[in-house]
């Protein structure tokens, strides 16, 4: 039995690159924000509030009246013109405009929430990806191993014998690895399918990831607040928009201001003029209070939100720093003990079914054994980095 051959193919990986857009994660996540539609139309929304507080003081039409007539039972047409403006009192603009930039920095609070949401996906979709690709490469090289193998078995069995049930074993494993490779190549296109819906590349444009291999995320466990969530931000400017909103409301109880200039004639004379000023004052003002009272409603609504949001996303914390914590030391078993010896397993069995010491079923077990430590410490890896992609979700980062 030719082993060098086994030994060979073993190692032997063989790479194939399409003409593809290849980019790396901080290119994938700079493109999305650039690309986007969620994050333009959460900076129109922006522009929208802007263009809004432009309205602050918005004056009434200005009321222009003529009458025309014999008013004084003399055969001669009078005339009677009024020219008159009404507005509102001074506090009732000025709370307006506070309350139209509470609704800006309200959006623009949206338009943070929405860029945070963007960056976790894609790290997401991004990591997922690799961690795929990372398992391939794994499962290629176990199918390469299992058929070698196979083809060996099946060139060393006597003409015309019966098919032994451990070469029926080893196909049976050889077309579970083979379909464990096609799963993971159908999750690599929908995982790539989402990434590139996520840049709002066409379906047709071909990309792929520049990065080849997973490694840990840095994350610096000294400096996690949530200070800067997008959420609770957000949150807190909808309490300031219910304080603007009751000032606002309260100004309506302020009369309505009314200026205005008449000129007229009487008989053969004109020239007769005068100014008014009058005021309207609100003689029903139940509706005005029910106003300002469900302003303040929601002004204690949105502090309930505020204090409840609070609390969930720091017992939220706590929950993804345990999480972190606990992959933390999967990571520290495979990488000081798991994936050392993995590779002592593979070397000895290797050199061992060279030898002709051991069969070659116990070679494949052992290689298994030494392929699912592989898998379990790319799973576990991906786990660790998607916990700490929710803290910096968490933290605003």
């Amino acid at each position: 039995m030719n082993k060098i051959i086994v030994f060979c193919g073993f190692f032997l990986v063989v790479f194939f690159t399409s003409q593809a857009q290849v980019i790396d994660l901080e290119e994938a996540i700079q493109i999305a924000l650039d690309q986007n539609p969620r994050m333009k139309i959460a900076e129109l929304t922006v522009d929208t509030q802007i263009q809004q507080k432009r309205t602050s003081f918005d004056l009434p039409k200005t009321d222009v009246d003529v009458t025309i007539g014999s008013f004084n039972g003399i055969q001669v047409n009078d005339y009677y013109l009024t020219i008159s403006q009404s507005f509102s009192f001074p506090t009732v603009y000025t709370s307006q405009s506070k309350l139209n930039q509470a609704m800006i920095e309200s959006a623009e609070s949206r338009l943070a929430v929405e860029r945070n949401l963007l960056i976790q996906e894609v790290k997401t979709r991004y990591y997922q990806l690799l961690a795929n690709y990372q398992k391939l490469q794994i499962l290629q090289k176990q199918d390469s191993l299992f058929t070698l193998v196979a083809a060996e078995v099946q060139e060393e069995l006597p003409k015309n014998a019966d098919y032994p049930l451990s070469n029926l074993s080893l196909e049976v494993q050889l077309k579970d690895v083979q379909n464990n490779m096609h799963i993971t190549e159908a999750d690599m296109t929908i995982l790539q399918d989402e990434l590139r819906k996520l840049l709002n590349y066409d379906k047709n444009e071909v990309f792929s990831i520049a990065d080849q291999e997973m490694t840990q995320r840095l994350i610096f466990l000294d400096t996690l607040t949530l200070e800067k969530n997008p959420d609770l931000a957000l949150l807190q400017k909808n309490i300031n928009i219910e304080e603007r909103n009751i000032a606002r409301q309260k100004a309506n109880f302020s009369p309505d201001l009314r200026i205005g200039y008449v000129d007229l004639s009487v008989g053969l004379q004109t020239g007769f003029n005068g100014f008014l000023a009058g005021i309207s004052i609100p003689l029903y003002p139940v509706t005005l209070k029910a106003n300002v009272n469900q302003a303040k409603i929601q002004k204690d609504i949105a502090e309930l939100n505020y204090e409840y949001s609070s609390n969930i996303l720091e017992q939220e914390l706590d929950i993804q720093l345990h999480q972190l914590d606990k992959y933390a030391g999967v990571i520290e078993y495979y990488l000081d003990y798991a994936l050392p010896q993995a590779q002592l397993i593979s070397v000895t069995s290797l050199q061992n079914y060279r030898l002709d010491t051991i069969e070659y079923i116990e070679f494949l077990q052992n290689q298994s054994q030494v392929f699912s430590i592989q898998q379990a410490y790319v799973d576990s890896l991906l786990q660790y980095n998607l916990t700490v992609i929710a803290i910096e979700f968490l933290i605003g980062n």
